[in-house]
């Protein structure tokens, strides 16, 4: 009764605003009506008043909600003792000393409710309950008789006498299963702890009695038949506009898939520009990579042609070494007389530059036919001390060195008779050429 004696108290309170916000808005209201000259001066006036009465409002509106929550947890409270077979009032202690001990009222539910199973599997002999009443010295036949508040009392008292901790945990869980050991900061108070959780409880919000619990039950029921009853007309307002709802969502659902495939044809259309560009990127990139490898290819050919050129170079210059390697003196005594001619007939030598050249010639063709006499006069040598010992192959050698030894005297006497003949056309030259100017080297 204290309580909802205090809930009218709240609401007769907190509304008082409210209703004189409301007498000077009507008293201001009258008193425009007097004089329309003075509407401004009179909105002014009645500002303060609106403003009482919004703030009336909110209090009211703070109230309501207020007892609105209180309906629905006693209402909570005294469904959930009648389950257990206890007192509303009872309960509520209950949970306050569970909210203390850091437990739900669902858990504190939960776990009342295991307790209860415990002590009727007992009663029969059967269940994991039974031994642990028994370590705790509980009769259990006369546990059954007490209410639920009194037997979790009695369990509070036996656990905190255990010392041992492994031990309590363990009947906490055989009777209130595995969320025994939530259990446990609530129980190891005792019996005394429960109880003055219950008075406290009783201290700060007044204690109701079964009537208050049932005239709340009946108002929640009330409210919760109204909101069925607004869920009804709402239903039928739905029902009605069914139909209506129906051709909106169909068209609203056209658009939709009308505004999804453009965005697909859109998106089409990307990938396929994009495929397009791509494919256009592939093919620059090849024929640039084509492009790059045919200039490769030339560049490599160039190269080696070049390197071809260079050997075929190199091999001609081995082939000219080769060759003036293996020319005769008389060979390049030829050749250097018919250049010194080339020259001096061009006038791009003089006559004492040619008379040099040409007896530099002669003194390395007479070394070199020196060299041949003294090769003939070797052979000779030998070829008369083989002849000596009179052997016919040394005679067929003999033979052939004289050979031999006459074409070299031949071949000489056709150059020395060469070298004349020019000598004697030298000789002509210069004079019939004297007063000519000849460019000197």
């Amino acid at each position: 009764m204290a309580t909802i004696a205090n809930l009218a108290v709240n609401v007769i309170s907190n509304t008082g605003s409210f209703n004189k916000g409301m007498s000077q808005t009507r008293k201001g209201l009258a008193d425009t009506n007097k004089s329309v000259g003075g509407f401004g001066g009179k909105l002014k006036g009645l500002a303060g008043p609106i403003a009482a009465a919004a703030a009336g409002l909110l209090a009211f509106g703070k109230v309501v909600s207020g007892v609105s929550q209180a309906f629905e947890k006693m209402d909570e409270a005294a469904k959930k003792a009648l389950s257990l077979g206890m007192g509303a009032q009872d309960l509520m202690g209950l949970q306050h000393a569970a909210e203390l001990a850091g437990l739900s009222t669902s858990q504190l539910t939960s776990n009342m409710q295991k307790m209860q199973k415990g002590i009727g599997e007992a009663l029969t002999g059967v269940g994991t309950a039974k031994d642990a009443f028994k370590r705790l010295g509980i009769d259990i036949e006369h546990l059954a008789t007490l209410t639920p508040e009194q037997q979790l009392a009695k369990i509070a008292e036996a656990i905190k006498n255990i010392e041992n901790p492994a031990e309590r945990a363990a009947a906490a869980t055989q009777i209130f299963g595995r969320a025994g050991m939530d259990m446990l900061p609530m129980l190891e108070g005792g019996a005394e702890a429960i109880s003055n959780s219950s008075d406290e409880i009783e201290r700060l919000q007044g204690k109701l009695d079964q009537a208050d619990f049932d005239r709340i039950q009946e108002t929640n029921d009330a409210w919760t038949n109204f909101k069925k009853a607004v869920e009804g007309v709402w239903n039928q307002l739905a029902s009605l506009l069914a139909p209506i709802l129906t051709t909106i969502a169909n068209i609203l659902t056209e658009i939709v898939a009308w505004i999804a495939r453009a965005i697909k044809g859109f998106r089409d259309m990307i990938e396929f520009l994009s495929f397009g560009l791509i494919k256009y990127d592939q093919y620059e990139k090849a024929k640039k990579k084509s492009s790059e490898a045919g200039l490769a290819a030339a560049e490599k050919e160039r190269k080696a042609a070049e390197e071809a050129a260079k050997a075929r170079e190199a091999l001609e210059q081995r082939g000219i070494k080769l060759a003036e390697s293996l020319r005769t003196p008389i060979e390049k005594y030829t050749d250097t007389i018919k250049d010194l001619d080339m020259m001096l007939s061009e006038g791009v030598i003089t006559w004492e530059t040619y008379e040099r050249a040409v007896k530099k010639a002669n003194d390395e063709l007479e070394k070199s036919e020196e060299f041949k006499k003294k090769e003939i006069k070797a052979i000779e040598r030998q070829a008369i001390g083989i002849a000596t010992r009179g052997s016919t192959a040394a005679l067929s050698a003999q033979q052939k060195q004289v050979r031999i030894m006459e074409r070299i005297a031949q071949q000489n006497k056709l150059e020395l008779e060469a070298s004349r003949k020019r000598n004697h056309k030298l000789d002509a030259i210069k004079k019939n050429t004297g007063s000519v100017n000849v460019v000197r080297i």
